[in-house]
């Protein structure tokens, strides 16, 4: 790609990007019409329309991210659209999410116009991820009496019922995550058809196949890898087990994309930068100012720091020095993207801890390489420094520091910040009565419920034992009750197996608001205090604090 065509390109995503606000109030608009008499066959198209147009140029300019969001919720238009408008809560939430995507594009791209989402201080109850279908389908010979099928709701799956696998195939499931469950007997005498859903599975990453078997043999292993399982089980059949291996395959299948920030005075090599890392998939920040970074590095949470070395008042290394010297940022890779070729100048840097260097001028392919390489092992690093080994959420150390951060950020954008302290109820008698072995297991239910039931935004966490915190971020202490209480419920109903002993488990939760706490050992306390009051009444309760101490 010559220089004359980067530079038109990089015009062109300009443009487009400061489109996108008055894109933004144009879908407003027509949306807020919708259930009412001015709504049209001829709006409904238009409305259509204008997401089809997002979903074709989004990816073309850089924002991938953008392009998946509209064409997800185009399809979802034009299923459920109607000439007098939705009825499904699943419409508004999907809209929602995808306004908020172009504000964050348009906003992290420097357009003003757009706020930081960071800002928005109206939304302050519980607002739901985009609904993601989630279907379960069984194809056994006969009923099994230890398989719960009901227990699968309480992660979110609708039970669906296919009366042979030749309708499956037939009718293309659509949901966005799909299990399908055989026993060994359906799977001997349906090879043909699991094959052709094997390839099914393959093509589409949220289909995964579960074999569950009466006993646990080479031969029967053998038979399930053959006809496509990714998941195979013996009897005692437990279903929050086969919750957590299919949390472990979906994040074997996938990542999110790398965000990295970009510390350059020179706008146009930034531009080139951005634009480089952006096709391939990657989300970019930019700081043409240095003093700056501290907050960019706090709101964006970057896992790789490209920097120039040359910069007026502030030279690459003093920067690097002083972003050494904070705590939170002592691991983040920092790779200098320079002229600067003196030895001695580039040792003096790697003492202060700059991870590489890449000299100018360079390729786009290897710059990518060089990113992608350092950001992956950045991200690794980072998941086993900061995560729990059992539960795979944050430990306690991370979530304390997330807890601080959280709530200057709460502050400085005058949000309320709700925190809850959550303990699982007489845990010390289900390690006594099942081992400790079965406790553990009770733990991970515990938090793949919280992933599945939770937002991407909020910071779930490992406090310590049986313990778990969770920072819901821009959100009021009221609506996070009313969801913890829903959880709480369907944790109460989750069939946990021991051998052939069958139990159930219940929690307890304390929440309070940053509202009533000026830091963030307060609020710790606070929360510990309506997490006492909570087991003093008689447990399996959610309490709120919501007056100062």
């Amino acid at each position: 790609m010559t220089d004359s065509l980067k530079l038109k390109l990089e015009k062109l995503r300009t443009r487009y990007v400061s489109s996108l606000p008055g894109k933004i109030r144009k879908i407003s608009i027509l949306a807020k019409q919708i259930r009412t008499k001015k709504w049209t066959v001829k709006k409904r198209n238009s409305f259509i329309n204008l997401i089809h147009r997002m979903a074709g140029s989004g990816e073309t300019f850089g924002e991938k991210e953008l392009s998946e969001a509209a064409s997800k919720f185009e399809r979802l238009c034009r299923e459920t659209l109607t000439d007098n408008g939705p009825v499904s809560p699943l419409f508004e939430n999907e809209l929602q999410y995808f306004l908020k995507k172009m504000k964050e594009i348009a906003f992290r791209a420097g357009n003003k116009e757009c706020r930081d989402p960071g800002e928005e201080t109206k939304e302050q109850t519980f607002t739901p991820d985009p609904i993601e279908e989630k279907q379960v389908y069984f194809f056994l010979e006969k009923k099994i009496g230890s398989l719960r099928e009901d227990q699968f709701k309480h992660y979110g799956y609708t039970l669906m019922k296919c009366s042979c696998i030749s309708e499956l195939l037939n009718n293309k499931p659509t949901a966005h995550q799909i299990i399908l469950i055989f026993d060994i007997q359906t799977l001997q005498k349906e090879q043909d058809s699991l094959q052709r859903i094997a390839k099914l599975s393959q093509d589409e990453k949220g289909i995964n196949i579960v074999v569950i078997s009466d006993d646990d043999t080479l031969n029967k292993r053998l038979l399930a890898a053959r006809g496509g399982a990714d998941i195979f089980i013996a009897f005692p059949f437990d279903v929050p087990s086969l919750i957590n291996k299919l949390n472990l395959i979906s994040q074997n299948k996938g990542s999110d994309p790398y965000h990295i920030l970009i510390v350059d005075d020179d706008v146009e090599y930034v531009a080139w930068c951005s634009y480089t890392l952006q096709q391939e998939g990657m989300i970019t920040s930019v700081i043409s100012k240095p003093e700056t970074v501290f907050s960019q590095l706090i709101e964006t949470r970057p896992e790789l720091i490209l920097m120039d070395w040359h910069m007026p008042e502030y030279s690459g290394f003093d920067l690097a020095c002083v972003i050494r010297q904070q705590e939170s940022f002592i691991s983040i890779p920092i790779v200098f993207l320079t002229s600067e070729s003196d030895p001695k100048k580039r040792m003096k840097a790697m003492r202060i801890g700059v991870d590489d260097f890449l000299l100018k001028p360079i390729s786009s392919e290897y710059l990518v390489e060089a990113v992608k390489i350092r950001a992956e092992r950045y991200r690794t690093l980072r998941f086993y420094m900061e995560r729990d080994s059992l539960t795979g959420l944050y430990n306690h150390s991370k979530i304390i520091e997330f807890l601080s951060t959280e709530l200057s950020r709460a502050k400085r954008h005058k949000t309320t910040l709700s925190f809850a302290m959550i303990d699982i109820d007489f845990f010390k008698l289900v390690n006594d009565t099942y081992g400790h072995l079965n406790g553990d297991k009770v733990l991970k239910d515990l938090a793949n419920l919280f992933k599945e039931r939770l937002r991407k935004d909020d910071l779930m966490g490992r406090y310590g034992g049986e313990e778990f915190a969770i920072i819901f971020p821009n959100t009021e202490a009221h609506a996070v009750v009313n969801v913890l209480d829903e959880i709480r419920k369907s944790f109460a109903h989750i069939i946990h197996q021991a051998d052939k002993r069958s139990f159930s488990v219940t929690f307890s939760a304390g929440v309070v608001a940053s509202t009533y706490c000026k830091d963030a050992q307060t609020i710790i306390q606070t929360s510990d205090i309506a997490l006492y009051k909570a087991k003093s009444r008689g447990r399996n309760k959610i309490i709120l604090l919501d007056s100062p101490l």
